[in-house]
């Protein structure tokens, strides 16, 4: 052998072990200690802590000498973690230093350095001829009472300095903890950095990607990043972002970059926060983009700085570059509020199909999931006033001089009407006298309709009428893919209805031929039927004979004699049998009648207790499966 081992092994054994291991042969047989320092390290994660130097899912330690042992290995089984304690005679903070160059006095290519601000305190210092190549370096959140603003800045201009004469190449990224933000050659230079709290100064940071977390600083702080980056007019690309859980604190300072006099609305930012964003053209083909967005699960808002190239060689105008891709993904209620201030987005915003949980027309408003439009006659110069409510919710008020019927007709054909394609409503509600556009088409699963109160005397027939013309209007209204609806409610100003028009039918108070209707399901709120209707309706389901799940019920509320007035009612019927398995807290047993060999009606009662404290007796009248 012309060459000793510890050169014959380099670098094809220790290059290519893991650091934990190659520093642990390193310590226990120090005539390799030189051969594996000469050899180039690469890690994924190192972890420096004030008590030691944790490799991967090796952590190493320094204590004072007590045992004759000079290393011992603790850990289990089921944790792939491991501890390596080192023993000492030496002064630890010494035995720390050394533990510290055998890691660091070496050619390193870290992926990810974690630095406890806790470590720089213990007398341990970097080589100085130190050079390594650092992707990502986070620094762990720290935090204590008693230092001050002042001295966090010194301590965090020391810690830069240091990191800046260790690094070889520039850092991917940098978490800096609880640290000051600051222009410095390490953050101007990382591509991306992560700060906590605080925002002072971050108008001077080059960095081309910025987010501060948690954001506490004041509104104008913000404001000084279009100001900078007007003079300084920086790569597109650059983004600085700012989060909070504070949405009055974002808004306040949107709307104070929006007063800016060369400020310039633009409804291609649209996000589900705020309608529209803010751009600043500065030259050179670059604009700057000021928005708000939020977080996924809605509990932080984030205010985005944005350098953009602008796209001078666009063949068509924006508002069909838009289409679809921008519009139909937009709420609808965001879409009406962009078309009232940019009438231009009008057309390419009705040729665009749209869906809608929840849509509400009265004749003074339409409410759109959770914005509601009204229309009031013009007073003031403003055209359009936003006012939160509470529960996320928000009222648009359209200021106009037109006659008050003819701007609400405006209004509904503005929200309702598609040129192409069609409005896809999950539950629409109609209340109070509206007359809807012309050819106006909606794929809606249910509707809910109501009216003003009639006269307390109103005959019957005048409710059929009524709900004649109900029934006219939402077929021409509706597609007929819509029908038969999932479910209708209607108040006590309409009669029943036929099967083919809703599959389930709500209604209040009276439901007059309830015993000779052949719905699928009914129930009636807050019923006065007479009890001779209920023993009619058991009559006729068994000489029917109706299909397997038919299902209605009344609701009485707070009249419990009315209740067991019904079902004594029913009781009294022929061949009625006691069922004790229909039994509740409400009556010791329900009412089984047969219908065939196949099927039998079941009628028990049920005793309900709502979130208001209000309660409820409800009797059920079921086709069910002969058992």
């Amino acid at each position: 052998m012309s060459k000793p081992l510890n050169y014959d092994m380099w670098p094809p054994v220790m290059q290519y072990m893991d650091l934990g291991n190659r520093t642990l042969l390193s310590l226990k047989y120090p005539k390799i200690r030189l051969t594996d320092k000469r050899c180039p390290a690469r890690v994924e994660r190192i972890h420096v802590t004030e008590m030691g130097v944790k490799v991967n899912d090796t952590k190493f330690i320094v204590k004072k000498y007590e045992s004759g042992e000079y290393m011992e290995t603790s850990g289990s089984d089921s944790d792939p973690s491991r501890t390596i304690i080192l023993k000492t005679e030496v002064p630890v903070s010494q035995a720390k230093q050394q533990l510290f160059l055998a890691f660091f006095h070496r050619k390193l290519d870290i992926n990810t350095l974690i630095l406890d601000r806790e470590f720089r305190r213990e007398d341990v210092s970097w080589p100085s001829d130190l050079k390594i190549k650092i992707r990502n370096l986070w620094v762990s959140p720290y935090q204590s009472h008693f230092e001050t603003y002042a001295n966090t800045v010194l301590e965090t201009r020391d810690f830069l300095n240091e990191i800046n004469g260790i690094l070889s190449h520039p850092l991917e990224s940098m978490d800096l903890g609880t640290c000051v933000l600051m222009s410095h050659s390490v953050t101007n230079s990382a591509k991306t950095l992560l700060v906590h709290k605080y925002a002072h100064g971050i108008e001077e940071c080059g960095s081309h990607r910025i987010h501060v977390q948690n954001t506490r600083t004041h509104f104008l702080e913000p404001v000084r990043i279009v100001e900078k980056w007007q003079l300084t007019k920086p790569e597109v690309g650059r983004h600085f972002s700012l989060a909070t859980d504070n949405l009055s604190w974002a808004q306040w300072v949107f709307r104070t970059i929006e007063m800016r006099p060369d400020a310039h609305v633009t409804f291609a930012l649209s996000t589900d926060v705020i309608s529209y964003g803010i751009t600043f053209p500065i030259g050179n083909g670059k604009e700057i983009n000021v928005f708000v967005t939020s977080s996924k699960k809605g509990s932080e808002y984030v205010l985005n700085f944005k350098i953009d190239g602008t796209n001078q060689s666009m063949s068509r105008p924006l508002l069909y570059d838009i289409w679809p891709t921008v519009i139909e993904r937009m709420e609808l209620s965001n879409r009406i509020l962009m078309i009232q201030k940019c009438s231009a987005l009008r057309r390419t915003e009705q040729r665009c199909r749209a869906d809608a949980n929840t849509v509400e027309i009265t004749a003074n408003s339409v409410k759109i999931n959770k914005t509601s439009f009204q229309v009031e006659k013009y007073e003031s110069g403003e055209h359009i006033e936003v006012s939160k409510e509470n529960g996320g919710s928000k009222t648009v008020v359209l200021k106009t001089t037109v006659p008050l019927l003819e701007a609400r007709m405006k209004l509904l054909k503005a929200v309702m009407k598609r040129r192409s394609g069609m409005l896809n409503v999950k539950n629409l509600s109609i209340l109070g006298d509206v007359i809807s556009p012309p050819n106006l088409k909606l794929c809606v699963q249910n509707v809910k309709v109501g009216k003003p109160y009639g006269p307390f005397q109103e005959v019957f027939r005048e409710k059929e009428r009524r709900t004649i013309r109900m029934i006219v209007n939402l077929h021409k209204t509706l597609t007929a893919d819509s029908f038969p609806l999932e479910s209708l409610e209607i108040d006590n100003n309409f009669s029943l209805v036929s099967s083919g028009v809703a599959k389930t039918v709500i209604t209040t108070r009276e439901a007059i031929g309830i015993q000779s209707t052949n719905i699928h399901r009914i129930h009636v709120k807050n019923c006065i039927i007479d009890w001779l209707t209920v023993t009619a309706l058991v009559e006729n389901w068994q000489n029917s004979k109706p299909e397997i799940g038919r299902h209605y019920s009344l609701e009485v509320s707070n009249r419990i004699g009315s209740a067991f007035r019904y079902f004594l009612s029913a009781q009294d019927s022929p061949g009625v049998q006691r069922n004790y398995k229909l039994a509740n807290e409400m009556y010791q047993y329900g009412l089984t009648f047969p219908i065939n060999q196949e099927k039998v009606l079941n009628v028990f009662m049920e005793h309900v207790k709502k979130e208001n404290r209000m309660e409820e007796h409800v009797m059920h009248f079921k086709v069910d499966p002969k058992l």
